[in-house]
């Protein structure tokens, strides 16, 4: 079952629920105008794009390798991808990692998924369905792609990705347990293989 706000706010502001530990931070009721909507939604969160991004870079014929990815493929958050401090650009078929600036604190009975929002959906631009696991916390590393022949601004601090969250049934072994690869990130990660 999808959370409603009033189960999405109650875990937010109200963390004893979970442990001690807040579902979202920092947290905003308001859905502000003017600018990209981001908040309390009634059946999710929809979270705001932070300031560190790394836009991919790589070569013409360059093999893109999960295996074997590395931070040079990159172009690192302000300096090639911003061209002041409210927004990116991300150029025509291009693609990057951007940092949600909420951090989110999954409880062990949830899961969690990132959705594009319709206001850039509607310009093309492409968010990747990300899950977060049972007991994941960190800012989410948000990949985004622009599809498109003209070039995409993403607007930093406002809304970029709607949050779903699903209870589930008990886990066996939940993200923290497993020690995963991108636990507690606070910064752009690109893709690891565990070692």
């Amino acid at each position: 079952m999808i959370l409603s706000d009033i189960e999405l706010r109650q875990l937010s502001l109200c963390p004893v629920v979970h442990g001690g530990k807040p579902l979202i931070t920092p947290y905003s009721e308001a859905q502000e105008s003017k600018v990209i909507s981001f908040g309390l939604s009634s059946s999710g969160y929809d979270v705001r794009l932070g300031r560190k991004a790394k836009i991919f870079d790589a070569p013409a014929g360059w093999i893109i390798d999960p295996k074997k990815f590395s931070d040079p493929e990159y172009v690192d958050d302000m300096m090639a991808s911003v061209e002041s401090n409210d927004h990116f650009i991300l150029q025509p078929h291009g693609y990057g990692l951007f940092l949600a600036m909420e951090w989110v604190n999954m409880p062990r009975n949830m899961m969690g998924l990132c959705l594009g929002k319709s206001t850039y959906a509607r310009c093309g631009a492409h968010v990747n369905a990300t899950p977060m696991e049972s007991e994941w916390a960190g800012h989410l590393v948000i990949e985004i792609s622009n599809p498109t022949k003209n070039p995409l601004k993403l607007y930093v601090g406002e809304g970029i990705a709607q949050f779903l969250f699903l209870r589930t049934g008990p886990v066996e072994r939940s993200y923290a347990d497993k020690g995963g690869k991108y636990q507690n990130q606070t910064e752009v990660t690109v893709a690891r293989i565990k070692s």
